[in-house]
């Protein structure tokens, strides 16, 4: 399991199936493991918690696992221009950016570039 999350799919690169895989194999194991000590009756309500869980996380795990560089997120309430919004998109010299901007510009297509336009 820990294997196929660090591999991130393999030499193919198939990290959403490798992900995929990885949170069904846990399940399965988990159920598997409550069949065999007689928790059957458990297996349906924790199948249920487990998917809430995976649910209300997925935002948090995809950052995990695809580690994509987030850009900073202002506090609730500040008020934000939309020239800000398009910095790390219209920005070309990256030289005097941190590194997590260097990362979120690296992340950004090409195609977002029509952003500008607008």
């Amino acid at each position: 399991l820990l294997m196929v999350l660090a591999t991130r799919g393999g030499p193919h690169r198939r990290a959403e199936v490798a992900a995929f895989l990885a949170v069904v194999a846990l399940a399965l194991t988990i159920a598997a493991v409550a069949f065999g000590y007689g928790w059957s009756s458990w297996v349906p309500a924790g199948a249920i918690a487990f998917g809430l869980i995976v649910v209300t996380n997925a935002a948090k795990l995809t950052v995990a696992v695809a580690r994509i560089a987030l850009p900073p997120i202002p506090a609730p309430g500040e008020t934000v221009a939309n020239e800000e919004l398009l910095d790390p998109v219209t920005t070309t010299d990256t030289s005097e950016e941190s590194e997590t901007w260097q990362a979120i510009i690296a992340s950004v297509p090409n195609s977002a570039a029509r952003l500008t336009e607008r």
